[in-house]
């Protein structure tokens, strides 16, 4: 329909394909070549505008510049939090994120996928059997997390800590919270007293 369309409305093509049909050309023939036109225009429009640069940081420290299709202020902010955690995480730790090769790629850490459960008992026991340390949700098209998953790391403040946040609010990082040691001997604290001290989440610019 878009080649029909463009064959009798468009300022450029309508007179192409009027051209192929002046030419002798079967009208099926010219509809054809209309349509591979419109396809040349759209793949050059996405190459032109949609072909964005990139800086990434390798494993080994060394800094690529590639250029991304897609590549905007959601994946920028995806890849910031993900180099702010690859030093900071141990060689064990498991990750949950929306798009878990990527995250793997980046950091060489293991990486799930986050539930796909509404209900937050369901959730958290998912978490709990991997078990996943950091929880990535991020601002992407394919985010799933921030419907599954953050309802339970912002309804837990006790079992999750947000340690990392984009200033764009694109991003946002939590970890699990340790398990505070208790001695055999101490008296147990007050029921309803958090007696761990939480750090405010990092942001970066």
């Amino acid at each position: 329909m878009a080649a029909v369309t463009a064959s009798r409305h468009n300022p450029v093509l309508a007179p192409f394909y009027e051209r192929l049909i002046a030419a002798g050309k079967p009208p099926k023939v010219a509809l054809v070549a209309v349509i591979l036109a419109v396809q040349v225009v759209a793949i050059v429009r996405i190459y032109v505008d949609y072909r964005l640069p990139a800086e990434l940081r390798a494993r080994d420290g060394h800094v690529v510049r590639p250029f991304l299709f897609f590549y905007g202020p959601t994946y920028r902010a995806l890849d910031a939090g993900l180099d702010w955690l690859r030093p900071r995480a141990r060689p064990d730790d498991v990750v949950a994120a929306s798009m878990p090769q990527w995250a793997y790629l980046r950091t060489g850490l293991k990486t799930v996928m986050p539930p796909f459960v509404i209900d937050p008992v369901d959730a958290q026991a998912l978490l709990d059997s991997v078990p996943v340390r950091f929880v990535v949700v991020d601002g992407t098209d394919v985010n799933f997390t921030r419907k599954y998953t953050l309802p339970v790391l912002e309804g837990s403040p006790d079992r999750w800590m947000l340690v990392y946040s984009d200033p764009s609010g694109n991003l946002e990082i939590y970890e699990r919270s340790p398990e505070p040691a208790v001695p055999d001997s101490a008296p147990s604290p007050a029921r309803g007293v958090d007696r761990r001290s939480r750090a405010a989440p990092e942001r970066h610019p």
